[in-house]
């Protein structure tokens, strides 16, 4: 048997599929204890996806002289071939086609499948992945790419919530919302070079927008609602209420983003060749979870400046807010106590002093959201490098044959997009097509 580490790429039309190769083979193996890790890494593709923003990646600086090699291999028009087969899957396929990149690549005897979000984009596929996460448990790795875990900003929202001295417990849903998360994304991002393919707009091969970037929103609230070492209850999960409605985008702009002339054919049910392009990317929600209300929300606007983020998380000593503006380089972290402002103040600083050998100085400052926490720049690191750190860790426990972790990741997963495909369907069934286009 060959006892080195294949590592292959399946249909990769995210560059997100790239982002684990940033360390070359002999850094990984420093890094994570892999005995050897071989430097040719296959590529599966098909035939008329997009591989561009793959390969453009991959051709920044920061990917050059690496040691990687990378080799293509043309997909069936159907199916996965025989060839597909190894240790470690990066897995970075159509959003219709992810969930079956999974089981194919568990299947075929990977031992680590890491995998980019959304793993599933209908309600009807939740069942499947509650079947393929079971079967995994104690043979393959099924790692859920969630970089939001390794923001700065996010490992404080944890620190601070488990301080009970500080921020006391989180409210119950019959007091305030206890936890709130939204995003705001800009789809025209042209002048950065990024080219969408036509079928990023077709709901049918991307899903709805309330299924994407909400993965990451609702994977960090409840790991707040139940803790770092707690798992999930699904009877634990209550949905509130819920909503989806579109960007409208004209075909200037969609052909603007694209590079192509007209919009693709299978672009959306609603649409009709009269007017602009109802893009579904936008939604809201709101559940609870453990007694404790959580509210979710993503938009995608067609033009403006950099993506923005906001959590609030409020506790019955303290508010919590980590903020990312337009103009902000990294999220800024609030601690608002809701006592005495002085005496929590000097405790605040007593303990992110005792926090400086991990993160370095952590200066603290008044605002207009109470005391300001700010780490040194250095501490900061960049949501490519997250996927990186994803991938190490990863690593680390392949080379141990440590999967004690399974039980706890995998009912996360489940989880997670059990509410998710709870909030879509919700939202999908209290008006019809027509009136969703209209109810922007």
């Amino acid at each position: 048997m060959d006892a080195r580490t294949f590592i292959d790429v399946l249909d990769p039309v995210h560059f997100h599929g790239a982002l684990p190769f940033l360390e070359g083979p002999q850094a990984l193996q420093q890094a994570t204890g892999i005995p050897e890790i071989h430097p040719t890494v296959r590529v599966f593709y098909r035939q008329g996806n997009n591989l561009e923003a793959f390969k453009g990646m991959l051709t920044r600086n920061q990917f050059q002289n690496k040691g990687w090699d990378f080799e293509y291999n043309k997909l069936p028009d159907s199916g996965f071939g025989e060839d597909l087969y190894g240790d470690v899957l990066v897995v970075a396929c159509p959003n219709v086609d992810k969930l079956d990149g999974i089981r194919a690549g568990f299947e075929r005897g990977y031992r680590l499948i890491l995998a980019d979000k959304p793993w599933i984009k209908e309600p009807s596929r939740l069942t499947e992945l509650s079947d393929i996460l079971c079967r995994s448990e104690g043979k393959t790795d099924l790692v859920d790419l969630m970089t939001e875990r390794h923001e700065l900003g996010t490992i404080f929202q944890f620190l601070l919530v488990g301080n009970e001295g500080l921020f006391g417990e989180l409210l119950k849903e019959d007091n305030e919302t206890g936890i709130q998360k939204s995003s705001v994304h800009i789809l025209d991002k042209s002048h950065m070079g990024v080219v969408r393919p036509p079928q990023y707009f077709d709901i049918g091969w991307q899903g709805h927008g309330i299924t994407d970037v909400s993965t990451h929103l609702v994977d960090m609230a409840n790991m707040l609602a139940t803790g770092r070492q707690e798992s999930p209850s699904l009877s634990s999960l209550t949905l509130k209420g819920s909503r989806v409605w579109p960007t409208f985008i004209p075909m200037d702009d969609y052909n603007k983003m694209t590079g192509s002339r007209g919009h693709h054919v299978r672009m959306s049910p609603d649409y009709t060749m009269r007017g602009p392009l109802p893009y579904f990317c936008n939604g809201e929600f709101g559940y609870s979870i453990n007694g404790i209300r959580v509210h979710i929300k993503v938009s995608w606007n067609l033009n403006g400046g950099d993506d923005t983020h906001e959590s609030v998380i409020r506790g019955t000593k303290a508010i919590i807010r980590v903020i990312k503006g337009e103009n902000d380089k990294h999220q800024r972290i609030f601690f608002l106590p809701r006592g005495s402002y002085e005496h929590n103040g000097t405790s605040l600083k007593s303990y992110l002093k005792s926090m400086e050998p991990r993160f370095g100085p952590l200066d603290v400052k008044d605002s207009e959201y109470g005391f300001e926490i700010v780490p040194q720049p250095g501490a900061y690191s960049s949501h490519f490098q997250h996927f990186g750190e994803i991938a190490k860790e990863s690593l680390r426990r392949l080379a141990k044959g440590d999967l004690s972790h399974q039980p706890l990741e995998n009912q996360r997963v489940l989880a997670k997009y059990t509410i998710i495909m709870k909030a879509l369907e919700n939202a999908m069934n209290q008006t019809t097509s027509n009136e969703r286009v209209r109810s922007d």
